[in-house]
């Protein structure tokens, strides 16, 4: 999996959005130079709009185009029709995209069961998902917390993206937590996945962390809330709707709750079964 990122899928809702995502792929596109698919579905409850309600959600459209193309960038716009979660996913496959940027909007209620667009897409997409928190201002990507388990054995894409956050000089820190494991087996094998990892580059600052914990979750967000880190990135299992239903993850809890941005990148395909 490349994570060059040269097209990014950035979906809106042109309702809900408070911009925030489009602030920060504008400020991640400074050090890419990606070409931005915009991209506006309008799903079932839309079927009946006016003509001249579509005719403002395509000037809208036009105005976040222009204010992109101000700065340089390549854009181009899409705007289709159906199950928003379904359209976001393969028009990043007809596209080619190697990064979705989506903004969050929290239910408020992180018990109920419920999953945001953000969440389901994210836990399906077959490419990184970048979740921007409604809320959230960037303002560089000084910190970025890692969340690793080192018996997945991911090397490789942890390589590729400490390559891309060298471009925002980056403070990256490798995280896990000890869950039923000895604190001292964790932090070996952590600080030895970091050697590894380190060995590729030169004057990069890469830390480790191990929190002593049985709630990877809760961890997870405590730790790179107080640590004041601009993302939090997880490796996870890329999983079909109908697996979702039964196995949500553990990025599921973490996209709703975190106050922060979270990319989550899918390392592999394993299949699932239930009995």
């Amino acid at each position: 999996m490349s994570m060059d990122f040269k097209r990014i899928l950035l979906p809106l809702d042109l309702m809900q959005d408070r911009l925030n995502s489009i602030a920060f792929t504008e400020k991640l596109n400074a050090s890419l130079n990606s070409e931005i698919i915009l991209t506006h579905i309008y799903n079932t409850g839309e079927s009946d709009m006016t003509p001249d309600m579509h005719l403002i959600k395509e000037q809208q459209m036009d105005q976040i185009k222009n204010s992109f193309e101000s700065h340089g960038y390549r854009v181009s716009i899409r705007m289709i029709s159906g199950n928003i979660e379904e359209e976001i996913l393969n028009v990043s496959q007809q596209m080619d995209c190697d990064l979705i940027v989506m903004e969050h909007h929290s239910s408020g209620n992180h018990h109920s069961g419920h999953k945001s667009i953000s969440t389901r897409v994210s836990q399906a997409s077959r490419i990184p998902v970048l979740i921007v928190p409604e809320h959230y201002s960037l303002n560089e990507f000084k910190r970025i917390i890692i969340g690793v388990d080192p018996d997945l054995q991911n090397e490789q894409e942890l390589i590729l993206f400490s390559k891309f956050a060298r471009r925002f000089h980056s403070i990256i820190t490798l995280l896990s937590a000890t869950g039923n494991r000895p604190m001292k087996e964790v932090r070996n094998q952590l600080e030895n996945l970091a050697m590894k990892i380190a060995s590729h580059f030169q004057n990069h600052i890469l830390l480790t962390d191990v929190i002593e914990s049985q709630k990877t979750k809760k961890a997870l967000i405590n730790f790179s809330e107080n640590t004041d880190a601009d993302l939090l990135v997880l490796f996870t299992h890329r999983r079909e709707m109908m697996e979702q239903a039964f196995d949500p993850g553990i990025s599921k809890e973490l996209i709703e709750r975190c106050e922060i941005p979270v990319m989550t990148i899918p390392y592999q395909k394993k299949p699932v079964y239930f009995l």
